[in-house]
C-alpha cells in the first residue's frame, strides 16, 4: 500500500470527523435556542393582568406575554422592580392602558425599547363618575352660595354710605380673588390629575371599549408579525363574539334588580362605565384614587345616603383595605360584598370571568 494512498485516506477521515463535529454543534445550538418556532415568537409585556389576558386571547401560541403588575395587586399602588424594567426593555412590544392610569405605566413606557401600544389612545373616554352623595353635597354648596348672595344684597343696602370706599378696595381684592378663582378652575380641571388625569381610564368596565382594545391589539400584532395576521384576526373575531355574549348575559342578570339594589357604594371610583352600561347608579365612593385616605365628610355623606335610600349592600375591592367599608356597613346595618375592579385573580383568571364576578357580586 503506497504512502500517497495512506495520506489520502487520512485526509478523508479528517474531513469526515470535521463534518460530524459541525453537525453536532448545529444540533446543540438548536436545542439551546429552543428551535425555530421560539425564534419567531413575539415577546409582549403588559402593564396589568387584564391587558395581559386580552393580548393572550388574540395572540395565542404565536406570542409570549407577561403582566408586570401581578395577580392580586393594583396598578395604582404597585412599585416596579429592576427586573420589570429589564423585561420591558427586552420585549418586542409593551401594551399599556394609558390615559394616565398610574405612574407605573409611565415608568414602563420610558423603559421600553420595542414598540408601545396604548390601548386607550383612540377611545372616547368620559370623565370620572360623580357619586350622588357627592353631588348632593355640591347642591348644598349652591344653596349656600345663593343665600350668601341674598345676604350680600341686604348688606349693600345697609352700607350705601360706605359703598364708594369699600367698592374701590373691593375691586383690588376682587382682582386677587379672580386669581384665586383661576387656580380653583385649574384644580377643578385637573380633578384626578394627581393620579389619573381628566378622563376615566378603566375602559375594561365597558365591553365596547374592550372590543376596541382587542381590535387595536389584533392590528398591532399583525403589523409586527404579518405571517400571523390571519390567525390574529380569527382569534380576535371569536373573542369579540364571546364578549358580546357575556355582555348580553350581564344585561339580563342585572336588568331585573329592584331600585334599592341598583346603587353602588365602593372604595374608589372605578365602576362608572360599568354602571352606565348596565343601568346602575354610583351612589358614592370613599376616595377618588386608591392612594388617598377617605375623609370624614365622605364617610358621613355615604352613611346618610345609604340610610335614606335603604340600600342593602356596600362593596369592597379585594386589593384594598376593607376597614372603612366595614365601618360604614356597621353604621348603616348593610351587608358587605366583594367585587373586583383592577385585575385578575385565582377566582377569576380571565377577563370574561372578571366581568361575571362583578355582575354576580352585585346580583346574587
Amino acid at each position: 500500500m503506497g504512502l500517497s494512498y495512506l495520506r489520502g485516506l487520512g485526509l478523508a477521515l479528517a474531513g469526515l470527523l470535521a463534518g460530524v463535529a459541525l453537525i453536532t454543534v448545529a444540533c446543540g445550538d438548536d436545542e439551546d435556542s429552543g428551535g425555530g418556532d421560539d425564534a419567531s415568537t413575539l415577546s409582549v409585556v403588559a402593564s396589568t393582568t387584564i391587558v395581559e389576558d386580552l393580548v393572550k386571547q388574540v395572540g395565542g401560541d404565536r406570542i409570549s406575554v407577561e403582566s408586570i403588575v401581578p395577580s392580586g395587586a393594583d396598578a395604582h399602588t404597585f412599585t416596579i422592580s429592576p427586573s420589570d424594567i429589564r423585561k420591558t426593555a427586552e420585549a418586542d412590544l409593551l401594551v399599556i392602558v394609558g390615559a394616565e392610569l398610574g405612574a407605573i405605566e409611565e415608568d414602563l413606557e420610558r423603559s421600553a425599547e420595542g414598540d408601545v401600544l396604548e390601548l386607550t389612545h383612540d377611545m372616547a373616554l368620559r370623565p370620572f363618575p360623580e357619586g350622588l352623595a357627592h353631588a348632593e353635597d355640591d347642591d348644598h354648596g349652591d344653596e349656600d352660595e345663593e343665600e350668601g348672595e341674598d345676604h350680600g344684597e341686604e348688606d349693600e343696602d345697609e352700607g350705601e354710605d360706605h359703598g364708594d370706599e369699600d367698592e374701590d378696595e373691593g375691586e383690588d381684592h376682587g382682582d386677587e380673588g379672580d386669581e384665586d378663582e383661576d387656580h380653583g378652575d385649574e384644580d377643578e380641571e385637573e380633578g384626578h390629575g394627581d393620579e389619573h388625569g381628566a378622563f376615566d381610564p378603566h375602559f375594561w368596565m365597558d365591553v365596547d371599549f374592550t372590543i376596541q382594545a382587542v381590535e387595536a391589539i389584533r392590528d398591532e400584532l399583525s403589523r409586527l408579525d404579518p405571517d400571523g395576521a390571519d390567525d390574529y384576526r380569527q382569534r380576535a373575531d371569536a373573542y369579540i363574539a364571546e364578549l358580546r355574549e357575556v355582555d348580553t348575559e350581564i344585561r339580563e342578570l342585572l336588568g331585573g334588580l329592584p331600585e334599592e339594589r341598583r346603587y353602588l357604594v365602593t372604595f374608589h371610583d372605578a365602576y362608572g362605565y360599568f354602571a352606565d352600561r348596565y343601568g346602575l347608579t354610583i351612589l358614592g365612593f370613599l376616595v377618588e384614587g386608591p392612594e388617598e385616605e377617605p375623609s370624614a365628610s365622605a364617610i358621613t355623606e355615604l352613611v346618610e345616603s345609604i340610610t335614606e335610600l335603604g340600600i342593602p349592600f356596600v362593596f369592597t375591592e379585594p386589593q384594598f383595605s376593607a376597614r372603612v367599608i366595614e365601618q360604614i356597613a356597621r353604621d348603616t346595618g348593610t351587608s358587605i360584598r366583594t367585587i373586583p375592579s383592577g385585575g385578575l385573580a385565582e377566582e377569576y383568571p380571565t377577563y370574561v370571568e372578571f366581568l361575571r364576578a362583578i355582575a354576580n357580586g352585585i346580583a346574587e
